[in-house]
C-alpha cells in the first residue's frame, strides 16, 4: 500500500509539473504577444498618437549655460524647446515633456528629466496658438577646454507623455559649438 501510494503521489506531482510548465509557457506567450501588438502600435506609422495633434515643436537650440566658478566660465549643454498649441482649444491636461542628453564619446547620460508644460508657467492652461518655451540644462559641464574636448558630441533625445502613454518624439544633435 506504501509503494501504491507513492507510485500515485509521484504520478501526480509530475502531471502537475507538466500543466504548470505549459500553462507556464502560454502565460508567457501571450504576455510577449501584447508586448509585440503595443510595440507594432507605435511602429505602425499610419498611426499618430494623438498628442501630436494638440501640440508641435516650433523651435529647438542646443546652447551653453555659462556660469563662473571662481574665475574661471563653467559651461553646462542646455536645450531650448519652443512647443505650440495646435489643437484649436485650451489644453489643461498634463504634458510632460522629457529630454536626455547623451555624451556620445563615453556613452554616458549627462541630464535626464522633465517638465510639465501647464505647470511651468502661471495660468495652467496651453491657449490655443500660443507657444510656451522649456529649457534643459545638464549639471555636467566644465571649462572651456574641457568642454570642447569632452561635450562636443552630445545626442538630445525628447520624449512626451500626455496621460497614460509616453512617445519618443525625436533626437536633436546637440549644435552648441558657437563658442569655440
Amino acid at each position: 500500500m506504501d509503494k501504491k501510494f507513492l507510485l500515485i503521489l509521484i504520478g501526480v506531482i509530475v502531471f502537475l509539473f507538466f500543466v504548470l510548465f505549459f500553462l507556464g509557457s502560454y502565460i508567457k506567450l501571450s504576455s510577449t504577444e501584447q508586448q509585440l501588438k503595443n510595440v507594432q502600435q507605435v511602429i505602425d506609422a499610419n498611426v499618430e498618437p494623438p498628442i501630436l495633434k494638440k501640440i508641435e515643436l516650433v523651435s529647438c537650440k542646443s546652447d551653453y549655460s555659462i556660469t563662473t566658478r571662481g574665475y574661471e566660465y563653467y559651461y553646462s549643454p542646455k536645450l531650448i524647446t519652443e512647443w505650440k498649441n495646435i489643437s484649436g482649444r485650451p489644453i489643461t491636461e498634463t504634458i510632460f515633456i522629457g529630454v536626455t542628453m547623451i555624451n556620445n564619446k563615453t556613452g554616458k547620460e549627462m541630464y535626464s528629466g522633465s517638465k510639465d508644460l501647464n505647470l511651468s508657467y502661471s495660468t495652467t492652461e496651453f491657449l490655443p496658438n500660443t507657444i510656451r518655451k522649456l529649457e534643459f540644462t545638464s549639471e555636467v559641464g566644465g571649462t572651456i577646454k574641457y568642454v570642447y574636448e569632452e561635450y562636443r558630441d552630445i545626442s538630445c533625445h525628447i520624449y512626451i507623455k500626455f496621460g497614460d502613454s509616453k512617445i519618443y518624439y525625436k533626437e536633436i544633435k546637440f549644435q552648441g559649438d558657437h563658442i569655440f
